[in-house]
């Protein structure tokens, strides 16, 4: 691809009015690539692509270290490819290899600044008003206006499982790219979904709670206790009383405990600490 707005071929020359006086501006994404690199010719067209779809959000910087080998020593490059961001004339994160489309696509989010369409941020009101009908037209023009934002389609999706059509949210999911569909945030908006869709037909709370009260090892009973916890945010007394039903009750449901455990790991996300603590007590359990 040739030299966009966007995407640029960095010498020594031009290094500091790319990457360094452009950093000031917007995030600089600095990749570290040579010909003879396998990888390279992977990541390097992605990052290409992603550059004109962000359109200016970030700007793509690319170094031939075959020509260019006093920078990449300069920044002390071992392997290839290298990607470096540089934000404010600094280093403030990179990564090595030819990640799946889905970790770079997370990895230059992390960096980005927040511009949300007014359309959508008039869709958000919207919808914390209550008003779902006006909040799916709003978020229907702005995904109109831009198709590839992500945040606009999770919300659309939002908005359906609000009115109670969680199989209409899924299938919004469903028709994202693949490597969309496998990101965190998508997953763990799925597992949520999940989550909603089995919580239909549930008994009663307060028959429940009789029940538990006349046999607290009741395994179904302590099984659907959960996935109220769950939706009322309880997190933590779900996931204990679903590692006691494996303690107890392990074959309950053909491992009905443990998939609903691993299901509320992926909706709360790798990096909660509730999830760290309970994947370690189900290893623990397991083995």
């Amino acid at each position: 691809m040739h030299e966009t707005p966007f995407s640029y071929d960095v010498t020594l020359e031009n290094f500091q009015q790319v990457v360094v006086d452009g950093s000031l501006q917007a995030p600089v994404l600095v990749d570290f690539w040579a010909d003879w690199c396998t990888h390279c010719h992977t990541l390097k067209p992605m990052l290409e692509r992603l550059a004109e779809e962000y359109a200016g959000r970030f700007i793509l910087a690319k170094v031939d270290t075959d020509s260019q080998q006093q920078l990449a020593a300069h920044f002390s490059v071992r392997s290839l490819p290298t990607v470096k961001l540089v934000k404010g004339g600094e280093i403030v994160d990179e990564f090595m290899g030819a990640l799946p489309e889905s970790q770079v696509r997370a990895f230059i989010e992390r960096h980005l600044e927040v511009v949300k369409n007014p359309l959508h941020a008039q869709a958000a009101a919207a919808y914390e008003a209550g008003n779902l009908e006006e909040a799916e037209d709003l978020l229907r023009l702005a995904n109109q206006e831009n198709p590839n934002d992500l945040a606009v389609i999770m919300d659309l999706a939002r908005v359906f499982a609000a009115k109670g059509d969680v199989p209409g949210a899924e299938e919004i999911l469903a028709a994202l790219p693949h490597e969309l569909r496998e990101s965190d945030e998508v997953r763990a908006m799925r597992a949520q979904f999940k989550m909603l869709s089995a919580s239909d037909g549930l008994p009663d709370l307060a028959a429940l709670q009789a029940k538990l009260a006349s046999d607290p090892n009741d395994s179904e009973a302590n099984f659907q206790l959960a996935l109220y916890q769950i939706m009322g945010h309880d997190y933590e007394h779900a996931m204990e009383g679903l590692l006691g039903i494996m303690r107890r009750d392990r074959a309950y449901g053909e491992d009905a405990a443990r998939k609903r455990l691993m299901e509320l790991f992926e909706m709360l996300g790798a990096d909660d600490p509730l999830v760290r603590t309970y994947r370690r007590k189900v290893f623990q359990l397991m083995y």
